[in-house]
């Protein structure tokens, strides 16, 4: 085989290694898509998201002072998910497959997975938010409509008697969420509001987990830098005729 013709045999096998390789990425990207599906809304009816209201009361202001404390983990635990670790395939694997509902933008940015009790007296939610630095899920039964609320998929983990790991579960009163919480940073009406910031040490897994991403970084600028990490946490407790109906909670965690 002469030497053109050797080149040509060569550009063949290079087109259709390449065709395949790009149709291959094609059909990996779509059969991601099929089982994580999108969509957005354009407004602000997700009444329940902390996120949307930017961590504030009903008159619009931040009328509290963060308290410098630790909250338990357990009390971030529900349904089998850790919030804190948004796992799109791992929260579905438990509850359903859902769509993701993606809302507002910048720091209001926020995407949402929606689930629902099958067959309760009441309707309960539960639903998983992610934001810029945030990770949140919420709890509550009934409440008013919002746009993509028919989205929410029904699952038989979603019941009255679903629970944080702490015992957080609906129909406590205020005194009982206190014993489980402590004492909160404000109280309006029928709500408990946490707000709470903390300082803590990473972990020897977690700082060999950072060490990969900052290899050029030195021993000291890299300590000096990721041996501690910022907690903030928000917890929104909403009460009805002194039984819990809503349970918002909050956390991000910033170097």
């Amino acid at each position: 085989m002469n030497r053109i013709a050797k080149h040509g045999v060569i550009l063949r096998m290079f087109v259709l290694f390449f065709s395949a390789a790009l149709l291959s990425g094609i059909t990996a990207k779509a059969t991601l898509g099929e089982s994580n599906p999108s969509t957005s809304f354009y407004d602000d009816s997700d009444w329940w998201s902390i996120i949307r209201n930017g961590y504030r009361d009903d008159s619009g202001e931040v009328n509290w002072k963060p308290q410098n404390l630790d909250t338990n983990v357990s009390n971030f635990q529900i349904a089998g998910i850790t919030v804190g670790k948004y796992d799109l395939p791992r929260i579905m694997a438990r509850l359903g497959k859902a769509t993701t509902v993606v809302r507002g933008d910048a720091g209001a940015g926020r995407e949402q997975l929606c689930y629902v009790s099958v067959a309760e007296p009441r309707k309960v939610h539960l639903i998983f938010e992610s934001g810029e630095v945030a990770y949140t899920f919420y709890l509550f039964a009934d409440g008013p409509h919002w746009t993509g609320d028919n989205l929410c998929v029904k699952s038989r983990a979603v019941t009255t008697d679903v629970s944080t790991a702490s015992g957080l579960r609906l129909g406590l009163t205020p005194s009982q969420v206190e014993s489980i919480l402590g004492k909160p940073a404000a109280r309006q009406n029928d709500k408990l509001i946490y707000s709470r910031s903390i300082r803590k040490r990473n972990s020897p897994r977690e700082l060999k987990r950072l060490r990969q991403y900052h290899s050029g970084l030195n021993e000291k600028d890299f300590h000096q830098e990721y041996d501690f990490y910022d907690l903030s946490v928000y917890i929104e407790a909403r009460f009805s005729r002194s039984h819990l109906i809503y349970l918002g909670l909050s956390m991000s965690e910033t170097d």
